[in-house]
């Protein structure tokens, strides 16, 4: 597990040496310090262990980074595209020195096999999309179409997504897809099956 670990950090850091953008150096150094690398992304389902959101982060960048390509929108700026979403959840390190998962310890000491973490329950209730932006915006300037994209990365999965419906960015829907695919597939390890016969 820490050779996997200290290989994503790796990805991370050669990718975020991409993002020409004032602020990188003390936002990343920010990330690691608060846990960024070794924190899970869930308590119970997709990369629910350590080092869990730093994976599930790489997983949507380079889904992202396909879809871009897939759906032909070289008009969206790649950099953006990788910022967005390698970044749309760091708000689940947590905030104000609280990390945002815990053990979940059951009553008999021992912690949780099928849900290892849970919500820290010491923290004010704020949804991590926006703690993400907090985070972020505190370090490094950012776009319009990448704060939307942050914001709404569970576009269809939260109440709030209805406030963009119809005027989601391409950025933003692609970040949300990217997401949706690897919390779904990439990151429980399914391959989907390809029937190559197109019609």
């Amino acid at each position: 597990m820490k050779e996997k670990i200290q290989r994503n950090i790796e990805k991370f850091h050669a990718n975020v040496g991409h993002i020409d953008r004032p602020g990188m150096d003390k936002l990343s150094a920010y990330l690691e310090l608060n846990g960024f690398f070794c924190a899970p992304c869930s308590g119970q389902h997709h990369c629910n262990w350590a080092g869990g959101l730093l994976e599930h982060s790489l997983n949507v960048m380079d889904k992202a980074v396909e879809l871009r390509t897939a759906f032909n929108a070289t008009e969206l700026n790649l950099q953006s595209v990788v910022f967005a979403s390698l970044f749309h959840d760091v708000g689940k390190i947590g905030t104000h020195g609280k990390p945002y998962y815990i053990d979940n310890v059951l009553k008999d000491g021992k912690i949780s096999a099928a849900k290892p973490y849970e919500h820290n329950k010491e923290i004010v209730e704020c949804d991590h999309s926006i703690v993400s932006l907090h985070i972020l915006s505190k370090f490094v300037p950012m776009t319009e179409d990448e704060r939307q994209a942050v914001v709404y990365h569970n576009m269809l999965y939260i109440p709030s997504g209805r406030d963009v419906n119809g005027k989601e960015h391409p950025l933003t829907m692609i970040v949300h897809f990217a997401d949706l695919w690897c919390s779904r597939v990439t990151d429980k390890g399914i391959v989907p099956v390809s029937n190559e016969v197109m019609f």
